[in-house]
């Protein structure tokens, strides 16, 4: 058995009860947790889904002292939250800590000591072996909080990613670009009125002329001849529509031209949207010719893995991959597959022979972003840099979304690059995300304070159910 971790208490330390958050605790929880940075926050956004999701738990710590006030004169309540977490499973065996937020009334109390030591007890009971979370490489506070709990610094992973545009610029792409993955307003160019509404009768005759024409440009034009492409490509478009009418129609039971897009409210339509989404997204990808086949020879996904194994930045970055948003966990052989099961992988190749052959891989966690409405991201990139750049810019423009990338600062697939990498549309973020990380054996230590700082209201027990499992 390890020896006990020292006891840092210190005069001031606040004694706290921790316990799984309920709903309840919504509004005491909310009015400290929702102006963090600069009066924003994500907590209100994730507070419900988290609280009802079973690959995590949710605790908040609760002041124990008697007859005290905090730092603004207010009296601490004895069950209302002055501290949150959540502890997510993002494997059986590996942890993932977020959405630490302690009351500002009560900081310099060791508050976020004592309960970030919960947190572990609690991830230690729901099975895992390994915690990890990340942080800005400027919140001192975060990393010094990692250090005295045994967590050690990883490399810090940098974005590169178009610029957000301007506010309203961003709400007409995000609807643009909503519409053309949906298939809600291929028409709106048709439109009698500003609304983007399309007369039935319109659309259907559009739809109808289109394709002869598009189809006879097509077959008639010689190989070479300047404009061919762009036929087939108006093929395809049309041939897209038409697929995206069927599935619609399937989701309201009538046709899609004389309904309108079905109500998210109706049937329950919403879910049947988002994969009808995804499957457009999906289709898009492979005629691009970037999706790994995922009926693919169990031979050809593994030379594909035994590459991005061998990757020198995927072994820089830990091999980690962040397939959920924020969220980096490691990347094995039985999940690789998986992914590709899935149409998650995308890979690209350029150039002849062996030696000169240059190759890119990424995983896209698509269906997340999609139905999370998010900037696509590419959970990892591995291989050439030039090559990774071609793969993402033909990603982005086969899902009509700008990509972005997370890479390990420094990895060799950007060295010599990085001009390339600004000149595609893909510029460095200036600061770098840390990710920081600690084994949690059965018999870790976990610091607690002095005996009686921490009261677990409920024993830490397994109660998620994480994925895989």
């Amino acid at each position: 058995m390890t020896d006990p971790a020292p006891s840092t208490t210190v005069p001031g330390d606040l004694p706290i009860s921790v316990r799984r958050a309920r709903p309840g605790d919504t509004h005491a929880v909310l009015d400290f947790a929702r102006t963090t940075w600069d009066g924003w926050d994500y907590i209100p956004s994730v507070w419900q889904e988290w609280l009802e999701a079973p690959d995590g738990v949710v605790l908040v710590a609760t002041p124990r002292a008697q007859r005290e006030i905090d730092r603004f004169g207010r009296p601490l309540q004895p069950d209302r939250p002055i501290a949150i977490a959540r502890v997510a499973m993002l494997s059986p065996d590996e942890a993932w800590l977020e959405g630490l937020r302690v009351d500002p009334g009560v900081r310099n109390r060791g508050v976020a000591r004592l309960f970030h030591g919960a947190c572990l007890a609690w991830a230690r009971a729901q099975g895992a072996t390994s915690v990890r979370y990340a942080t800005g490489e400027d919140n001192e506070g975060s990393h010094r909080l990692g250090l005295h709990h045994g967590f050690r610094l990883l490399r810090p992973w940098r974005s590169y990613q178009p610029p957000h545009p301007r506010v309203d610029e961003a709400e007409e792409a995000e609807t643009a670009a909503s519409a053309t993955l949906v298939g809600e307003d291929e028409f709106a160019d048709l439109a009698d009125e500003a609304t983007g509404e399309v007369p039935a009768d319109v659309a259907e005759q559009a739809m109808a002329a289109a394709a002869p024409e598009a189809e006879e440009r097509t077959a008639e034009a010689p190989a070479g001849e300047p404009g061919v492409e762009r036929a087939r490509e108006e093929l395809e478009e049309i041939e897209e529509r038409e697929e995206d009418r069927e599935e619609l129609a399937a989701v309201t039971g009538e046709p899609w031209a004389a309904a309108g897009p079905p109500s998210p409210a109706l049937s329950g339509a919403t879910a049947t949207l988002e994969q009808a989404a995804l499957e457009k997204a999906r289709r898009r990808l492979r005629r691009a010719g970037l999706l790994l086949d995922p009926g693919s020879a169990p031979d050809l996904r593994r030379r594909w893995w035994e590459r991005v194994r061998d990757d020198p930045t995927f072994a820089m970055g830990d091999r980690l991959y962040e397939f959920r948003s924020w969220a980096f966990q490691e990347l094995t052989e039985a999940r690789f597959a998986a992914h590709v099961r899935a149409g998650e992988v995308l890979v690209m190749e350029e150039g002849s022979g062996r030696r000169h052959r240059r190759w890119a891989l990424a995983v896209l966690p698509l269906g997340e972003a999609l139905s999370a409405d998010q900037r696509p991201w590419a959970a990892l990139v591995a291989g050439d840099g030039a090559a990774v750049l071609d793969l993402a810019v033909a990603t982005g423009r086969a899902l009509a979304r700008p990509l972005r990338l997370r890479i390990p600062d420094g990895a060799p697939l950007v060295t010599g690059h990085e001009d390339a990498f600004i000149a595609a549309g893909f510029p460095p973020a200036r600061e770098t995300l840390h990710l920081l990380a600690r084994p949690l054996p059965s018999d870790a230590a976990v610091d607690l304070g002095d005996p009686g700082m921490v009261v677990f209201a409920e024993p830490p027990r397994r109660v998620t159910v994480p994925p895989g499992a």
